[in-house]
């Protein structure tokens, strides 16, 4: 990771933090997805030991893991402190533990199951963060994951562009380029679908406040200053509403699956036993 990474994820974690307090309240397309990730484990057969659900957020899919795999230990991992805070708030299952998906802090070869879930699309470069994972992923161990396509909030887009705005909204991944880095790195049997899901707001206004409520957005002029009452004025005009006066949102949802390596590179980097973990963020 360069700079302009290591600035750009600074960037992510304080925004997460400062949308800690309110997430679970807008979280609604993630929780879906989270569901809809976890129906998926009953496609494949494992018994995990250990597993590590990766950008945890505030918890919702490590209290579920848990509820799956009563006899594994389930370490909810997160960049954002306060993120994991929320979370032992509001009784979230799993160990949590503060940490960048760029530097795990597990020992080679630990950990059974990593379940990320709407979280991928924050790492970039990509590559480093397969290949973390596949550092610490049992060989044959398993990948879970969601992430968004590029189809994801293209109302938002088009209306941007059309109210002469940018910035926003990120520019996501196509499917098929993470099949491709998936095989480059070794990973056995990669199986990713897309499924696209309609969110529906009584207004523009409605939309940008729950995406910044979960952390994932920021609506900015050409100049990076906020909107401006003419901008968004022709931001909402530019939006296009359905015959009852409101606006759609489509969330285009990557799934995937994979098997860990069976050999790797392994770099250097700090780690601890998964038996090891066992206190939270607040020590």
């Amino acid at each position: 990771m360069n700079e302009s990474d290591r600035a750009r994820q600074a960037r992510l974690r304080r925004r997460f933090d400062r949308a800690a307090a309110c997430y679970d309240q807008f979280a609604g397309v993630q929780r879906e997805i989270t569901l809809r990730l976890l129906e998926r484990l009953d496609l494949v057969q494992v018994d995990p030991g250990c597993v590590v659900d990766l950008g945890a957020g505030t918890g919702d899919g490590a209290t579920q893991l848990g509820q799956r795999y009563p006899r594994a230990q389930i370490i909810a991992v997160d960049f954002s402190h306060a993120m994991l805070k929320q979370g032992q708030k509001g009784g979230s299952a799993g160990t949590p533990v503060v940490a960048d998906a760029f530097q795990l802090p597990f020992a080679p070869g630990t950990v059974d199951l990593i379940f990320s879930s709407s979280t991928l699309q924050w790492c970039l470069p990509l590559t480093e963060v397969l290949q973390e994972i596949s550092r610490v992923l049992r060989p044959g161990g398993l990948l879970m994951f969601s992430t968004y396509g590029p189809d994801t909030l293209n109302e938002l887009q088009a209306a941007q562009r059309a109210a002469g705005m940018e910035g926003g909204v990120n520019e996501f991944s196509d499917m098929h380029p993470i099949g491709d880095l998936l095989l480059e790195e070794g990973y056995q049997d990669p199986v990713l679908d897309v499924e696209r899901l309609d969110a529906s707001y009584a207004s523009v206004r409605d939309l940008v406040r729950e995406l910044k409520g979960i952390g994932s957005s920021r609506i900015e002029s050409p100049a990076a200053q906020p909107c401006t009452r003419d901008q968004w004025q022709a931001l909402a005009e530019a939006y296009p509403v359905d015959n009852q006066g409101r606006v759609h949102a489509t969330y285009e949802a990557i799934f995937g699956h994979a098997l860990a390596p069976v050999s790797r590179t392994r770099g250097e980097t700090a780690t601890v036993p998964v038996s090891a973990i066992g206190r939270g963020p607040g020590g």
